[in-house]
């Protein structure tokens, strides 16, 4: 069987040989076979590496991406302990998501899910462990408004301090205003 599959997708070389698969029942028989044996990590393998040629061409491709539920199993091996598989995986995501923007979101999302596995497994069992009763924005407010008060304090603390002493003694200008003062050179 692995022979038989690693034909089709060697025959699936140009649109006519695409046209001849795309009318026969070849493509449901793989999905199908896809689902049988997929412990068996060569078939597996074999099997998307066909569906990855079939995607080369206007048929098939159709035929893949809407009447079948291939995109969806794809999805699903996205985090298959095989880097083989994972690196086929991927390639036929992308390939998706050039030839057809419904699927963007979906790939998109299982992506960044995959992608940060761990991390989104933390956040959820924190949820669960601490969830989030009445969230009181007047705290938060309230100590926004208070590091804001004291920060503007302390500017203008460092401000009062900040004279220009000039030689003979007499001080400097205030440093507020220094934007509204004329800054030509008169004598």
């Amino acid at each position: 069987m692995l022979e038989c599959v690693m034909l089709c997708g060697t025959m699936c070389r140009n649109e006519a040989t695409a046209n001849m698969i795309a009318n026969s029942h070849l493509i449901k028989l793989l999905q199908d076979m896809l689902g049988a044996k997929q412990e068996d990590d060569e078939m597996v393998q074999q099997i998307l590496n066909t569906f990855f040629k079939f995607l080369f061409f206007g048929p098939t491709r159709e035929l893949v991406l809407n009447h079948t539920q291939i995109v969806s199993i794809v999805l699903e091996l996205l985090s298959d302990k095989n880097p083989n598989i994972r690196v086929l995986v991927n390639a036929i995501l992308d390939y998706v998501q050039v030839h057809d923007e419904n699927w963007r979101p979906e790939i998109k999302s299982k992506r960044f899910y995959n992608h940060n596995q761990v991390f989104m497994q933390l956040l959820d069992d924190a949820d669960k462990q601490y969830p989030v009763q009445g969230y009181d924005y007047d705290m938060y407010d309230e100590m926004y408004y208070d590091q804001a008060a004291l920060m503007q304090a302390q500017q203008q603390q460092m401000a009062d301090q900040y004279y220009d002493e000039e030689e003979d003694g007499m001080q400097g200008l205030y440093v507020e205003g220094l934007a509204d003062r004329i800054w030509d050179d008169q004598e």
